[in-house]
């Protein structure tokens, strides 16, 4: 049988995980999440799985690659990633990064473009959560 003590300690339990799980971020999304902050910001951590072992985060943008069309209530970032070093290893590879962009009225996503080189790499689109 359950003492009163025990009953609240399992609701303080309950009440701690679900606070946890609402600001998780989304299984659905696992590689890309915004956030907007102070300042009129918007916080991205990002992830790019490559192929190969010798592609590192070579900065980011705001605005999409040349040639692109801005894409309408999104933040578009051109990532650029480049290769480190002559050999290269087969194995997939996380390439991890963080940056600020500035917010803008009426943006619901940021979409980002992983660049090489002028070569177009991947896409990725998350929503902001406000």
């Amino acid at each position: 049988m359950f003492r009163p003590l025990d009953t609240r300690v399992v609701l303080l339990g309950i009440i701690a995980l679900a606070i946890a799980t609402f600001d998780a971020p989304r299984a659905s999304d696992p590689g890309t999440h915004a956030k907007a902050i102070a300042g009129g910001k918007v916080a991205v951590e990002t992830g790019w799985v490559a192929a190969q072992t010798c592609w590192t985060f070579d900065g980011a943008t705001e605005g999409a690659p040349a040639g692109l069309v801005e894409p309408d209530a999104t933040l578009p970032v051109t990532m650029r990633v480049k290769r480190s070093g002559d050999l290269c290893g087969q194995a997939l590879t996380p390439v991890k990064a963080r940056f600020e962009v500035a917010d803008r009225p009426g943006a619901h996503a940021v979409m980002i473009y992983v660049v090489a080189g002028e070569k177009l790499m991947a896409t990725q689109r998350t929503a902001i959560r406000r």
